[in-house]
């Protein structure tokens, strides 16, 4: 249970790091899931006392790995948003010249 809650904290790390190079919202979401997989496979592996360590590792990392993932989400989300806006206005104004 400790090292496949670990393994899943770290590969939402990397889809964390794929949001950030531009890979679109689709990588935060998934991201977030396989955080919030990892975060409750964590707190199942530190009730157990041989692998409290690693559970606490990738609790720590899971957490990270959702906030990051959430955050590069609305970011990405945001920046669409804020492109359609600006290209709306640009028809508007071109097409009222």
């Amino acid at each position: 249970m400790a090292v496949a809650s670990l393994v899943l904290a770290i590969i939402a790390a990397v889809f964390a790091l794929l949001s950030i190079i531009g890979l679109g919202a689709f990588t935060g979401i998934i991201g977030a899931i396989i955080a919030l997989v990892a975060i409750i496979l964590a707190v199942k592996a530190r009730k157990v006392p041989e692998t409290k360590g690693m559970g606490t590792a990738a609790l720590v990392i899971g957490i990270i790995s959702l906030i990051l993932n959430l955050l590069f989400f609305i970011i990405c989300v945001a920046c669409v948003g804020a492109l359609g806006a600006a290209g709306a206005a640009s028809a508007a104004a071109s097409a009222g010249a």
